[in-house]
């Protein structure tokens, strides 16, 4: 469905896996399968690593992690702290997951007890519906000031993680915090600098065995930095 809708960037909480500690040790607990059984082995909790689940491993969405607000701004990598449950990577195929992180912790939301009711809530699917509105506000941007075209899905996810923030104890994308904070300001800026600066912000195909050249200016004092984003078909699954 990702790869075939290519306009279509879908948004996918990364779960909130990393503080399930399971049963105590000779606590019975269903196992489901086949034929469910009682069972009393004592298993290891979910976290740290390798707690996402399910589709939020595809790897054509965009998966969100949750960390604490930053009620005073960013300043720098360590003012950003990862919440007690948002899941962490990899993959089994060691790709980066999450994406990207946001807000997750107690956000002021919509709640279902009436029409008009609100609550506070924490989780990853607080933060990914923050991540989907803020990516849907910058994809109407680029519809404004381009003739209204509208971003492919790859470029818009592209565009989400060339942009965050630096995150995490060390320079670069971690299985804890992805590629980072997602930073809408700084991304809706650069689809207005693409306007004059076309190279900027592409949409290419790349066949077999061919190469692509591409011109850039650069100031010779901020660092260069290139994002490539692709949607990929369905592959089989490793063992």
């Amino acid at each position: 469905l990702a790869n075939n809708a290519t306009n279509l960037l879908i948004i996918k909480a990364a779960g909130n896996d990393r503080a399930d500690t399971g049963p105590e040790s000779g606590e019975e607990y269903w196992v489901f399968g086949d034929q469910p059984y009682l069972d009393d082995t004592s298993r290891y909790p979910d976290g740290d690593y390798d707690c996402i689940s399910g589709s939020a491993l595809s790897k054509n969405v965009l998966s969100v992690g949750a960390i604490e607000d930053l009620p005073w701004g960013y300043e720098n990598p360590s003012d950003v702290l990862m919440s007690s449950f948002s899941s962490w990577g990899p993959t089994d195929d060691k790709r980066i997951k999450p994406d990207l992180v946001a807000d997750g912790v107690a956000l002021y939301s919509t709640d279902n007890i009436s029409d008009n009711s609100y609550l506070v809530a924490s989780g990853t699917s607080s933060a990914s519906p923050s991540v989907a509105g803020s990516l849907a506000l910058l994809q109407e941007h680029y519809r404004n000031v381009n003739d209204n075209q509208t971003m492919k899905a790859s470029t818009l996810k592209a565009l989400a993680i060339h942009t965050t923030k630096e995150t995490g104890s060390s320079p670069g994308p971690d299985y804890q915090f992805g590629w980072g904070l997602l930073d809408t300001k700084v991304a809706a800026e650069l689809i207005t600098f693409n306007q004059n600066n076309p190279e900027s912000i592409q949409e290419l195909s790349l066949n077999n065995n061919e190469d692509i050249t591409i011109t850039f200016n650069s100031s010779g004092v901020a660092p260069i930095k290139a994002t490539i984003v692709w949607n990929d078909p369905a592959g089989t699954p490793v063992s």
